[in-house]
């Protein structure tokens, strides 16, 4: 009932902005497969998740797409931004640039995710740079077009503060994390949150989404730490490192990890050594 009435209202809308002049740009360029990819993109982003299917239709007709080849530079700290984007596949690595130091990593967008959310609708310029670390497909949706579902959906509206709340929420715990969790700590929660369970095993999966430079510095600190914390965890039997594919053999002891900053992952012989 709810999604009827909504579609319905935004069929007002649209009819009042073409007889005013106002034209949208659509899909009429693409294929179809790539208009399909773009509506489940879009249908399944948790802002849209619970829109009727024509109004995905719709916001998906004034969307565009943007392919950014690994390594190229997508937005710049400062920069205007077209709206919000969204990761159809690949990774963003959203950093800001520090002066004679290499960059702080802020965050990784993988798919599905979105990015720059609070400063497209604020209309603010780009908070930070965000570079391709995979050769990646992005969505970006204009923000009027936002703006224009908020303005005729309460339930929209509403889906939209949650999320930036909670997106906010998220970022207060990165910077808590950072301050008060020991770096031991802040790996093994990282592992914990991108650890999948391995089908008729009893070992979870983690493939690392970037480099390990990348991913030490969104955790604060040096990639030789990061590396060094690996190494502990695998010594003592929590995890086995190949490459960027890591196992965890024992998801109780990391979590324990995770939980408990006196529980250390070194193995008791080798304490000593980094005393």
């Amino acid at each position: 009932m709810h999604q009827d009435a909504a579609a319905q209202r935004w069929q007002n809308v649209q009819a009042q902005r073409t007889s005013a002049g106002v034209v949208d740009s659509t899909h009429a360029s693409l294929p179809q497969h790539h208009i399909a990819l773009e509506e489940g993109v879009i249908s399944n982003l948790p802002m849209f998740r619970q829109a009727g299917r024509y109004l995905v239709a719709e916001i998906v007709q004034r969307a565009r797409q943007q392919f950014a080849r690994r390594g190229s530079t997508i937005c710049t700290q400062g920069q205007v931004l077209p709206g919000l984007f969204a990761v159809a596949y690949g990774a963003v690595k959203l950093s800001l640039r520090r002066p004679d130091r290499d960059d702080r990593v802020l965050r990784l967008a993988r798919d599905g995710d979105t990015f720059f959310d609070a400063a497209a609708l604020l209309g603010r310029s780009c908070p930070t740079d965000a570079v391709a670390l995979a050769d990646s497909l992005l969505i970006v949706i204009p923000t009027d077009t936002v703006y224009r579902l908020i303005d005729f959906d309460p339930k929209f509206a509403r889906i939209v503060v949650a999320m930036l709340a909670e997106r906010a929420l998220g970022y207060l715990s990165v910077v808590a994390e950072t301050r008060t969790c020991t770096g031991a700590q802040r790996v093994a929660s990282c592992l914990e949150s991108l650890a999948e369970p391995v089908d008729g095993a009893d070992v979870w999966l983690v493939r690392l989404p970037a480099a390990k430079k990348v991913l030490a510095s969104q955790l604060g600190m040096t990639k030789e730490s990061l590396s060094r914390h690996l190494r502990d965890l695998s010594d003592s039997g929590v995890i086995a490192v190949a490459g960027r594919e890591i196992t965890v053999l024992d998801r109780a002891r990391l979590l324990t990890i995770v939980h408990d900053a006196g529980a250390s992952p070194v193995p008791a012989r080798n304490r000593a050594k980094l005393s």
